[in-house]
């Protein structure tokens, strides 16, 4: 289907019709997503500072996962499809994926913070409890 020249920042798409080769930069790679979020969750005084860390890493695998699916859409697209459908499956329907996954994660975090919170706070209160658990079976 693919094969990844990671040294490179390359994909080569195999198909029927026309190969494609493409590039992977810093634009494709999620990072400017990943530091616009961490930038707002670090900066917004919605949270204390362990939630800031929380949510900073469930955000950039989150982000890191998105662009996954959006690469692995494109190179499904351009394989079983053609070359032609290149521009189409990186920049509609691989765009449009990556950035309603991305709306999703805004919207739990920043809209629905109540929530959020609430989310933290049971995965603070498992931690706790393993803790305790294994305090006790080891004390």
């Amino acid at each position: 289907m693919s094969t990844v020249m990671g040294r490179y920042g390359l994909v080569s798409i195999t198909n029927s019709t026309v190969p494609v080769t493409m590039t992977i930069d810093y634009e494709c790679s999620g990072v400017i997503e990943t530091t616009a979020f961490i930038s707002l969750v670090v900066f917004l005084p919605m949270y204390n500072g362990f939630e800031r860390i929380f949510f900073s890493i469930v955000g950039t695998v989150w982000i890191y996962l998105a662009n996954i699916i959006r690469l692995m859409s494109v190179i499904t697209i351009v394989h079983f499809g053609s070359g032609d459908l290149f521009f189409l499956a990186h920049s509609i329907v691989g765009r449009l994926i990556f950035y309603i996954l991305v709306i999703i994660l805004y919207y739990e975090v920043f809209t629905y913070s109540q929530l959020s919170q609430g989310l933290y706070r049971s995965f603070r209160n498992r931690v706790r409890r393993l803790k305790q658990r294994f305090k006790v079976t080891k004390g």
